[in-house]
């Protein structure tokens, strides 16, 4: 075991960095494929970043990080395959007990979105940014302060 000083801290911390850019990077990338071609493209991601963590050498910094990036990209798009095969079907059952629950959690079931894009179509969340809702009318929310302004001016 290595003992935990500075360099080793600082090159956990960049291997972090860089498997999580590699995973941001790996959904961008995913998301220009057209629809029909998702799969095979999660697939051609994962064994491409796979290949590359086999191939790299990580003896020097530059090395690292491409590893770190080549991991973060083959893990999320495996694991975007393997909950993608095992969701299909199924649904979020909320009378599951914690087994249940917890196989739920493991392929993606358990958030209350099950999965949706805050900003897509189907987002029932309620903590979604009003940007992401351009047909919001704040207009009525300024008449009904103004009218509640109006009913108490007799107070003032």
């Amino acid at each position: 075991m290595k003992k935990l000083n500075q360099e080793t801290v600082a090159n956990a911390v960049m291997n972090l960095v860089a498997v999580s850019v590699g995973v941001m990077v790996s959904d961008g990338l995913v998301a220009v494929i057209p629809d029909n071609e998702k799969q095979i493209g999660k697939l051609g991601i994962a064994g491409a970043g796979l290949a590359g963590v086999a191939m790299l050498p990580t003896k020097n910094t530059k090395g690292k990080i491409l590893s770190g990036l080549a991991l973060g990209a083959s893990v999320k798009q495996a694991y975007n395959l393997v909950t993608d095969a095992l969701k299909q079907g199924k649904t979020k059952d909320p009378e599951a007990g914690v087994a249940g629950k917890f196989i739920q959690g493991s392929i993606g079931l358990a958030c209350a979105n099950d999965g949706v894009w805050q900003g897509g179509q189907n987002s029932q969340s309620h903590l979604a940014s009003p940007v992401m809702f351009p047909n919001n009318d704040v207009m009525v929310i300024e008449q009904e302060h103004q009218n509640i302004n109006r009913d108490l001016s007799y107070m003032a």
